[in-house]
């Protein structure tokens, strides 16, 4: 690393934003990592903290390339020191510094300067001055028989000078194409990394604002054979999923009895009589189960033991409430199912497009809505959603590709909330 000769060290108040530095230093062509930039980030005259921030300087030479460079950061001290390439072209330049947070990026210095040739193509050497005439004939009488054998040298060289002569103009065409191309690549190379760091920011805050975080709100028990209900209130990033649930039908007490078989030699068992089971000569009377109930003059019954009602296969998972209904234990009143949306068109760049996913079939549940969505897949990371929504059963994301010039097909992966019912 090379000997630090010039320190410049400059204050940039953001309150004002971000002005044109002149810096009259002297900056010499071939001087290596000659010039450390300091720059003091300050508002209203207070330091401002950039404690874990990063620090990024883009050299702009004469020659349109861009030097990319990593500074320092401490406390509200931005430092960036010059590499050896920032001094390669002479003439004028421009250096843009910038300091990225989690919160975003901030240029926070802007100048320009000038690097200044140090030779030129030619010399003045005083040693060799001819002191006579004499010498002077002489000389010229020896470059004479020298320059006679240079010319038949000479002729014998200049076919293959002009064959070589050929090749170089094409090689030196062939190279000043490619450093066109190398410098362009440098320029689009920086505007490629400062894009990206817009665009993540860009998706961290779309993820912040839209991913909702659900929770259940109120639960009402409705009249027995009304239908389910669902709201949604709050916010769309704090929502809330309000139900109303119908009770089941109350038991009817109609007191029917379950008779045992009468005991023979192939059926064979014992029953503990008593606690409503009742034994007549042979046969076991067991009431069936009553539910507890209120009769016409507002008189309360409570509900009496006996063989529960029959259970369909299909509601195994139920439990048996006090009404004397098989009902959905709390919880299962609602399920989620992820499903990924997609397109079969490319969405072009700079324009909208959406994506679609159909609400898979659930026995016994209905599509409600979307509750949470994330996007993946190729060029996810130049895509923003900006709008999401559900109906006839289908969710629709909104995306924008937000990429100067390519297309992109991505798909994001939505997850569908379904109601009981």
């Amino acid at each position: 690393m090379g000997e630090i000769t010039n320190i410049v060290r400059v204050t940039s108040d953001l309150e004002r934003g971000v002005v044109l530095t002149r810096l009259g230093r002297l900056f010499a062509q071939a001087d290596k990592e000659a010039h450390e930039l300091q720059v003091e980030v300050v508002r209203r005259g207070e330091a401002v903290d950039l404690t874990g921030a990063t620090a990024t300087a883009y050299f702009i030479r004469a020659d349109d390339a861009t030097v990319i460079l990593t500074g320092q950061v401490r406390e509200n001290l931005v430092s960036v020191r010059l590499s050896s390439a920032c001094y390669e072209i002479p003439g004028r330049f421009q250096i843009i510094i910038k300091a990225a947070t989690a919160t975003g990026t901030t240029a926070v210095f802007w100048a320009d300067g000038f690097i200044t040739e140090t030779t030129t193509d030619s010399l003045v050497d005083p040693e060799h001055i001819v002191p006579s005439l004499a010498e002077l004939l002489a000389r010229l009488e020896t470059m004479a028989a020298a320059t006679s054998a240079a010319t038949r040298a000479a002729g014998a060289a200049e076919s293959a000078a002009a064959n070589a002569e050929g090749k170089a103009a094409l090689a030196g065409e062939k190279a000043a194409l490619a450093s066109e191309k190398a410098a362009l690549a440098d320029g689009k190379a920086a505007l490629a990394q400062e894009a990206a760091t817009a665009a993540d920011a860009a998706a961290k805050q779309v993820t912040d604002q839209l991913v909702p975080e659900l929770t259940i709100g109120t639960v009402t028990t409705l009249e027995a054979g009304s239908p389910a209900e669902a709201s949604i209130t709050g916010t769309v990033k704090n929502p809330r999923l309000n139900l109303g649930i119908p009770k089941g039908a109350d038991g009817g007490g109609s007191g029917q009895e379950y008779v045992l078989p009468t005991a023979s030699g192939s059926v064979k068992g014992g029953v503990r009589v008593g606690d409503g089971l009742a034994m007549q000569g042979e046969v076991l009377s067991v009431p069936v189960m009553t539910a507890p109930s209120v009769d016409e003059g507002f008189n309360e019954t409570d509900g009496r033991r006996g063989l529960v009602p029959d259970v369909p296969y299909a509601d195994q998972e139920k439990f048996l409430r006090g009404d004397g209904t098989w009902q959905d234990p709390v919880g299962t009143i609602f399920v989620t199912r992820s499903k990924a949306a997609t397109t079969d068109t490319a969405i072009e760049a700079g324009t909208d497009g959406t994506l679609t996913a159909a609400a898979d079939t659930v026995p016994g549940y209905t599509p409600v809505g979307v509750v949470s969505f994330q996007m993946s897949g190729t060029g996810a990371s130049w895509c923003t959603l900006f709008r999401v929504s559900f109906a006839s059963g289908t969710a629709t994301v909104g995306i924008r590709n937000q990429h100067a010039s390519k297309a992109f097909s991505p798909n994001c992966v939505v997850t569908i909330l379904y109601l009981k019912g």
